[in-house]
């Protein structure tokens, strides 16, 4: 027996023609109440002319509305910064010690003194450079040896004169007994040092809440020498508010993708950089610019 063949399907009948799509009758809108009126009647094919709403959506540009009516009045769309929380406001405060320490410095020709400490140890910072595309530039770094490199700064400031940079720093070698930070026979030090700079003028000194500034030692310091040294303390958290805090962005931008071997490397690199930002008072007063503080007399 030989197989069959199935039995095609004339080529007139395929595909067959869709029907066409049955007409849809719309559907009559159900009426609503306005605000006011009586209810709107429909019309023969159940249509209702609805009334213009009372309150309408703003127009894409924020011109109308509620974005609009916040915009006139100088709101915009921010994200929220994020400030530690204390009970005193922190510029007010900080704008109170500045505005005494301005008076006491017209009246008794004194400097203005901001101080802070910072540190730069092995670990080089990262920063932008060249590089062919599709290859990531490698910065050899070694794991040997330890130390830090701790660094104080002074930017003085008074009416009519450049402003200046002290500095002092000390090397960390990662030693079993050795200091790790400044300690108050240190800052005596450098007080006293940097009056002698400043043609012993008076000082007034504005420095943060750190324990080593309430130590012992230096407030027998101060109090011996009260004739010409006067502390004024910042408010708590407030980096923004130091001058100083732009010369170690600085310092540690000047830094970045160096890699040293060892510690004595990295000490000579951290003076000579200082001594360049020491170099240019228009660079400490950018500083100065950039906390918002004015400094200059009332």
């Amino acid at each position: 027996m030989t197989a069959q063949s199935p039995a095609k399907r004339p080529p007139a009948a395929w595909p067959r023609p869709r029907p066409p799509p049955a007409p849809q009758r719309a559907r009559p809108v159900p009426a609503r109440r306005s605000d006011s009126g009586p209810r709107p009647v429909p019309d023969a094919a159940g249509h209702v002319a609805r009334p213009c709403r009372r309150y309408q959506r703003s127009p894409p540009d924020g011109t109308g509305g509620l974005l609009g009516l916040l915009h006139r009045l100088g709101w915009s769309p921010q994200v929220p910064a994020h400030r530690p929380s204390s009970g005193t406001n922190r510029r007010a405060v900080a704008d109170g010690a500045v505005v005494t320490g301005k008076r006491t410095a017209q009246l008794l020709g004194a400097w203005i003194v901001f101080e802070d400490e910072a540190g730069q140890d092995m670990k080089p910072g990262k920063g932008r450079t060249w590089s062919r595309r599709g290859r990531t530039p490698l910065v050899r770094v070694t794991g040997k040896g330890s130390g830090r490199v701790l660094m104080a700064g002074m930017i003085c400031v008074r009416p009519g004169r450049e402003t200046r940079l002290i500095h002092r720093t000390q090397t960390y070698r990662g030693r079993t007994g050795e200091k790790k930070g400044f300690r108050a026979p240190e800052f005596a030090d450098l007080l006293t040092s940097a009056r002698r700079q400043l043609g012993s003028a008076p000082l007034i000194v504005v420095w943060d809440n750190a324990s080593t500034h309430h130590a012992k030692p230096l407030r027998e310091f101060r109090e011996r020498n009260s004739d010409w040294l006067t502390l004024v303390k910042l408010p708590p958290y407030a980096p923004d508010l130091n001058p100083v805090e732009g010369v170690w962005a600085h310092l540690k931008k000047s830094l970045a993708n160096l890699a040293p071997r060892t510690i004595d490397d990295l000490t000579p690199l951290v003076k000579n950089r200082l001594r360049g930002i020491q170099r240019g008072p228009e660079i400490l007063d950018g500083f100065i610019a950039e906390t918002g503080l004015g400094l200059e007399p009332p």
